[in-house]
């Protein structure tokens, strides 16, 4: 009996969760078939509001605050202006599709994009050094956040939009949240982390898995024969939980349940992506080593 109300507690938020799952996969899933411009401004949106989440998220005073958000909108406003310059060069978004047989004009533009940011980073480093009583040690622990969990995805997700692989990888890392999910909630009995993450189970981990190899193994078999994309689905599973047990750990640290609101039911976009932040990058890093080798 007391089994049976916690799993219906569990699914009580299951309309709100849905609701806001509809709306935010649609706009990725709008993005991701159209492309161009508009995957720019989704993931551009979606990460700019993790990023702002994770500032808010570290344990720090106002002055530290107001300087990682300086650093992230410098940082935002040059892949901005990067991505811009790429378009009107090539009336195209995708730097890497252009890369391949424009590698110097590439390169120089990639030039106008980090020189700047490391002269701002230069100076931003003597003015700790000299004029500021600003942790210089938080200040090197926000850089690699926003470096790895910033930058490099919203790249990464470029990359593989670039060779067609970033809708199976967001979809599959979709059916595996929400398999484990429910999985976890009919038949979880054993905490896969229970420091980290009470509700996560490790039966809510393996089904999920299964489940999710089932299903793509259904859809690669009848629907779309790709046999060459059955490893993004093998490893997903295992990169998706890392990266939300990942947020999960952050977020206890802190002292916090979600890193926001903004998604009903989910919490905020950090909340929502970190799956994606993790995955994503690991997956293109790959998807490099396959076409290089």
């Amino acid at each position: 009996m007391v089994d049976e109300v916690k799993k219906n507690k569990k699914f009580s938020d299951l309309p709100k969760r849905s609701l806001s799952a509809i709306i935010y996969g649609t706009l990725w899933l709008a993005a991701i078939y159209f492309g161009g411009w508009l995957l720019t401004l989704v993931t551009y949106l979606f990460f700019s509001l993790a990023a702002y989440e994770l500032i808010k998220l570290i344990n720090t005073d106002s002055k530290e605050k107001k300087l990682f958000t300086i650093t992230t909108t410098i940082a935002g406003i040059l892949l901005i202006i990067f991505q811009l310059l790429i378009y009107f060069k090539f009336k195209d978004f995708s730097f890497f599709n252009i890369a391949i047989n424009n590698f110097s004009t590439i390169s120089s533009f990639i030039a106008l994009l980090i020189v700047p940011f490391f002269i701002f980073l230069l100076l931003e480093t003597i003015y700790l050094l000299f004029y500021s009583k600003i942790s210089i040690n938080n200040f090197f622990k926000f850089l690699s956040f926003l470096f790895f969990w910033i930058i490099v995805p919203i790249i990464s997700v470029q990359f593989l939009n670039t060779f067609n692989h970033l809708l199976i990888t967001v979809v599959c890392i979709w059916v595996f949240d929400t398999m484990a999910y429910v999985m976890g909630v009919l038949l979880g009995k054993h905490t896969l982390a229970k420091n980290i993450s009470p509700k996560k189970t490790i039966e809510g981990v393996i089904y999920g898995a299964i489940l999710t190899y089932v299903i793509f193994i259904i859809y690669f078999s009848f629907i779309e024969k790709r046999t060459d994309l059955y490893w993004i689905v093998a490893i997903i599973p295992f990169l998706a939980t890392i990266g939300d047990l990942l947020e999960s750990k952050l977020k206890r640290e802190i002292g916090v349940k979600d890193s926001g609101n903004i998604l009903p039911g989910h919490g905020g976009m950090l909340d929502r992506l970190d799956s994606i932040l993790f995955t994503v990058p690991f997956v293109t890093l790959l998807n490099l080593l396959i076409i290089l080798f």
